[in-house]
């Protein structure tokens, strides 16, 4: 009975290590493939950004379902953080593409875990969003590692300035200064030993700068050779107001408005005298 237990526990045991093998190669085909996509609308110049109002919070709760469970498998802590300024600039909805913030922190965090796994000691990484109104260029990275100018205008002049950042730390194997310099471009990767040991196309942090520079932003990195690395990204994302239209009057030309606790009030009737409570959403700054 005892040497049918161990049997059933070895095979458990392997189908498990099958179903792992299977998911890490499907990730990696997965992203690879995203990668080719995304560079070929790059390259063409079709990459379009397409913001919407999204509640900023849910951009860290769709990267802890992500890799929640695969850092925990790993023995890897995955800590999600938001920092003090959400809460101080009363940041709730944002107008932004959540689709392509995320397809840059799948990037950062997936590195992240990658150059983390296999190092001695007690894996961690730890994930921030903050909010600035203004560029915040003092995020502890350096943002002058590449110097090649974006195919894409990244000047955000005429627009509403609101800004989110993101750092994602590890305490993988970290860079050195040579390697830093080349991460950020084309089919370039850290050392010649990275694809060897680490697989990946080298497309990946290329194309997760030309997104946040699509983006008004930019992204930078920090790191030493076997101490980890902390890489950091903003990007321009508007406020977004709540509108209620809610409220009664005898007619159209006695409605109101009236603007309070960062939400514009608009009190408004139909021809019957009845009233109606709408919200609609719209990007602060807007109407200036």
């Amino acid at each position: 009975m005892e040497d049918e237990i161990k049997t059933l526990l070895n095979h458990i045991t392997s189908s498990n290590e099958s179903v792992e093998t299977i998911a890490t190669c499907s990730d990696h085909q997965r992203r690879l493939i995203s990668d080719i996509l995304s560079l070929s609308k790059l390259d063409s110049q079709l990459l379009q950004i397409n913001p919407s109002p999204v509640h900023a919070v849910t951009l860290l709760q769709n990267v802890r379902k992500m890799f929640g469970i695969e850092a925990g498998r790993l023995g890897i802590t995955l800590e999600i953080v938001t920092h003090p300024s959400i809460d101080q600039l009363k940041v709730d909805k944002v107008n932004l593409d959540s689709g392509r913030i995320l397809q840059v922190l799948i990037n950062l965090v997936g590195n992240a875990i990658k150059f983390s796994k296999n190092e001695p000691g007690p894996g961690r990484i730890r994930v921030v969003m903050g909010a600035s109104e203004k560029r915040p260029l003092d995020l502890p990275v350096d943002f002058s590692f590449h110097n090649q100018e974006s195919i894409y205008e990244s000047s955000s002049e005429g627009q509403d300035e609101f800004y989110l950042w993101f750092t994602v730390s590890d305490a993988g194997r970290g860079m050195a200064p040579d390697e830093k310099a080349r991460i950020f471009t084309r089919f370039a990767q850290g050392s010649r030993k990275t694809y060897s040991e680490y697989g990946g196309s080298g497309l990946g942090l290329f194309i997760s700068r030309q997104l946040v520079e699509l983006q008004q932003g930019e992204i930078g990195v920090s790191s030493e050779l076997g101490k980890g690395s902390t890489f950091a990204f903003f990007i321009n994302a508007p406020l977004v107001l709540e509108i209620e239209e809610a409220g009664s009057c005898p007619s159209l030309n006695s409605c109101h408005t009236s603007k309070a606790d960062s939400a514009i009030h608009v009190v408004m009737s139909d021809v019957t005298g009845s009233s109606e409570k709408i919200k609609l959403l719209v990007v602060e700054g807007m109407s200036r």
